[in-house]
């Protein structure tokens, strides 16, 4: 997918079934084309671990954005204590 150096890519559930050795490199290899490159990526998942790493998220259910914004601005907005946590507070 990078080898025509794109400006965007756009992954689905890419770690999902990926051991944490290669998500570990994956979420490097991200982080590098990102910040070296300039390359937009927009990633699915469904790990909030994986969301922090992000710059900016959307949290979604059932279709709709409940909420965007960085990591850090979605858990201050509800209080909470973690991402996951904050996630589940935008689902009640």
């Amino acid at each position: 997918a990078v080898i025509h150096r794109p400006e965007m890519l756009i992954l689905d559930e890419p770690t999902s079934g990926v051991d944490p050795v290669a998500r570990d490199m994956f979420w490097q290899l991200m982080v590098d084309l990102s910040r070296q490159d300039k390359v937009t990526i927009f990633i699915s998942t469904h790990f909030m671990n994986e969301a922090e790493r992000c710059d900016r998220i959307s949290l979604m259910h059932a279709g709709k954005v409940l909420a965007s914004g960085t990591p850090q601005e979605l858990v201050e907005k509800r209080g909470a204590a973690s991402l996951e946590e904050a996630f589940i507070a935008y689902l009640q």
